[in-house]
């Protein structure tokens, strides 16, 4: 008898041209070494794209029977997943945060360029050796564990990506959810140099635009503005997240403020 090896983990939290960036600025960089991962992966990794395709169904199915919307496939958030596939077998490791530091957010920040989110998720699965029902054991498995479950039925979440990744004869799989406050109309740079600019046009349903800030990797913020045109700041350079902000009239004296995660940015 065959021994099946399996690992679940959960957390909760527009295609762009995959191109590596070289530099300064990006040679340290968690958003760039994301993008390079998926432009360049190893040559003895292939993507599942039968398995992506079958979880998606399976997981919508489990949400029309809870009625609950369906979720979105959205390619971003694919990438995203799939990133942390190649790179938990790349690496050997099992973890929402890999030994680079960087975490789901932080992945979908590196490649999708227009997305401004209020939360985003996370579930992963590991399999070995490859079997003919992934898919079912795989599903099954998020489905009978809580943290996996909630995830997968979570009103706050409207659009998933899935990302298989098989080596040898391990297959990982991560399901990326997101919940999409809003889009760009034009997508923010990776990499963006001095005195270089981009007009921010969130499309907010019942929210009116109200600056944006950057963040830093712990979370600081290190420059603001009400202004819609996002910019190269001087004195800053390296990894940072741009965060939009929107406003929400509830009386005359009163509104409250949110704020959305967009693209991760590196300034030079």
């Amino acid at each position: 008898m065959r021994r099946v090896r399996g690992f679940l983990t959960a957390a909760a939290l527009t295609c762009i041209a995959l191109v590596p960036y070289a530099g300064s600025a990006a040679e340290n960089s968690y958003a760039a070494s994301v993008v390079t991962l998926l432009s360049r992966p190893p040559p003895a990794m292939r993507f599942g794209a039968p398995l992506e395709a079958d979880l998606l169904l399976r997981l919508n199915d489990l949400r029309v029977t809870k009625r609950l919307p369906v979720l979105r496939d959205r390619p971003t958030l694919k990438l995203a997943a799939r990133a942390h596939s190649l790179r938990m077998l790349r690496d050997n490791f099992f973890a929402h945060k890999d030994p680079s530091q960087g975490q789901v957010g932080d992945r979908v920040a590196a490649v999708d360029r227009v997305g401004l989110y209020r939360t985003v998720g996370e579930n992963l699965a590991q399999i070995s050796p490859a079997l003919p029902d992934l898919g079912p054991r795989m599903h099954r498995g998020w489905v009978q564990s809580p943290g996996h479950y909630r995830n997968m039925i979570n009103r706050d979440y409207d659009h998933v990506g899935i990302g298989c990744v098989r080596y040898r004869d391990a297959t990982a799989c991560t399901q990326v959810f997101g919940g999409l406050a809003a889009e760009l109309a034009k997508p923010v740079p990776l990499v963006m140099r001095r005195n270089q600019s981009v007009l921010l046009q969130p499309n907010f349903a019942d929210l009116t635009y109200d600056g944006w800030q950057l963040v830093d990797s712990r979370g600081r913020r290190r420059a603001h503005s009400a202004t819609r045109h996002f910019q190269s700041q001087l004195g800053l350079h390296g990894d940072y997240q741009l965060q939009v902000l929107g406003a929400k009239r509830v009386s005359a004296r009163r509104q409250i403020i949110s704020n959305f995660f967009g693209p991760a940015v590196i300034l030079e």
